[in-house]
C-alpha cells in the first residue's frame, strides 16, 4: 500500500502481520501488526511452532537456523508470537526467520519482552493497537572523533546484528483520537530497574535513522488536508480491510475519527466537506477494497482505492 506502509521494498503479507524484507541484512526492515483482544485470545501454543526458513526469500538472501547456532544471539521476534494466539497458523507465521533478528538474550527475555507485554496490555483500553517494529544500525563516535556505522554479522549467510531496535505503537479510541509512542532500545543487556519510558524518542528520531516515514508523523507535516487523510487512513484501514474481520460501519467510524483528528492537528485548516467509506468484496472474499470518497470545497471529488498493493487516485 503506497501510503499505508513506511516503505515499499519486498512487502510480504502473512496471516498475522505485514513485513518489508531487507535482502542485504537478511532481516526485516519493519513488521506491522494489529493487536486487539481477539488476536490475543485462542488456544494456539508455541510448543507446536518451530523457527523456519522463509522460502519466499531467495536462497542467497535467506537466514537459516544454522546462522544463529552458537552465535550468542537469540532469534528475536519482531512480531511476537504471543500477539497472535487467535490462530495456530498466525502464530506459526511469526516463526519465519524473516520475522526475527539477532537479539541480545538478556534484552530479548527481559526489557524487550516487557515492552511487548505493554503493547498487549493496551488492548484493554484501546480499540486496536497497531505496532511497527524493526532493526536499526546507528553510528557511533570512535577514537578519531568520526562517526561510523559498524555492526556484527553472524553465520554463513552474514545475518546483520542490529545495534538497536525500534518499536512504534499507534493506538486509537473511537472518540478520543490517535496516540503515538515510539521507542528505541540498544541491542544489549538493560537493567530491569530502567523504566521503559527512558527509551521513548520522538518519531523523527526513528525516521531519520531508519529511512522510513511513519504515517501519523507525515500527517502532522502535510499541508494538504486531502493527502493527510489518505496517509493516516490507509495505515489503519489496511488491517481492518485486508483481514476482513471488521464490519464496514466500524471501519467507517474509524476513518471518520481519523478525519476529525486531522482537523484538530491542522487547527481547522483540513478538509471541508463529507467523507464516506464504502467496503466491497472481490473474488473469493479474501481480499477487500476500501473506496474512500472525499472532497474539498475548492476541488473536484477524487476517488482513492486502497487494494493492499498501491494507492490509485482517479478523478
Amino acid at each position: 500500500m503506497k501510503y499505508g506502509f513506511p516503505s515499499l521494498g519486498n512487502i510480504k503479507t502473512r496471516e498475522s502481520y505485514v513485513t518489508s524484507y531487507d535482502a542485504r541484512t537478511r532481516t526485516a526492515s519493519w513488521v506491522i501488526e494489529r493487536l486487539n483482544p481477539a488476536s490475543l485470545s485462542g488456544l494456539s501454543d508455541r510448543k507446536y511452532c518451530e523457527f523456519k526458513e522463509d522460502d519466499s526469500v531467495h536462497v542467497f538472501h535467506r537466514a537459516t537456523n544454522a546462522d544463529y547456532k552458537g552465535s550468542g544471539f537469540d532469534r528475536g521476534h519482531l512480531a511476537a508470537a504471543a500477539n497472535h494466539k487467535w490462530s495456530q497458523k498466525a502464530m506459526d507465521d511469526t516463526f519465519y526467520l524473516s520475522n526475527v533478528a539477532p537479539q541480545n538474550p538478556h534484552l530479548n527475555q527481559n526489557t524487550w519482552n516487557n515492552l511487548e507485554k505493554l503493547c498487549r496490555s493496551l488492548t484493554k483500553r484501546y480499540l486496536n493497537v497497531y505496532v511497527c517494529t524493526g532493526p536499526l544500525y546507528l553510528p557511533r563516535q570512535e577514537a578519531d572523533g568520526k562517526l561510523y556505522v559498524r555492526y556484527q554479522v553472524i553465520g554463513r549467510n552474514h545475518i546483520a546484528v542490529p545495534t538497536h531496535f525500534f518499536k512504534v505503537r499507534l493506538t486509537h479510541r473511537m472518540m478520543s483520537g490517535v496516540e503515538l509512542r515510539s521507542y528505541v532500545l540498544p541491542n544489549e543487556p538493560i537493567s530491569e530497574q530502567v523504566p521503559l519510558e527512558r527509551f521513548l524518542v520522538p518519531i523523527e528520531t526513528i525516521e531519520r535513522a531508519s529511512g522510513l516515514l511513519f504515517v501519523p508523523n507525515i500527517m502532522k507535516r502535510t499541508g494538504g488536508g486531502v493527502r493527510a487523510i489518505v496517509l493516516i487512513a490507509c495505515l489503519a484501514a489496511q488491517f481492518e480491510l485486508h483481514y476482513s474481520s471488521t464490519a464496514p460501519d466500524q471501519v467507517s467510524s474509524l476513518v471518520t475519527m481519523v478525519i476529525e483528528q486531522v482537523r484538530r492537528l491542522q487547527r481547522g485548516r483540513a478538509v471541508s466537506g463529507v467523507l464516506r467509506l464504502e467496503v466491497s468484496s472481490m473474488l473469493d472474499m479474501t481480499r477487500l477494497v476500501c473506496v474512500v470518497w472525499f472532497w474539498r470545497t475548492d476541488s473536484a471529488c477524487p476517488r482513492v482505492c486502497v487494494d493492499g498493493n498501491a494507492l490509485h487516485t482517479n478523478r
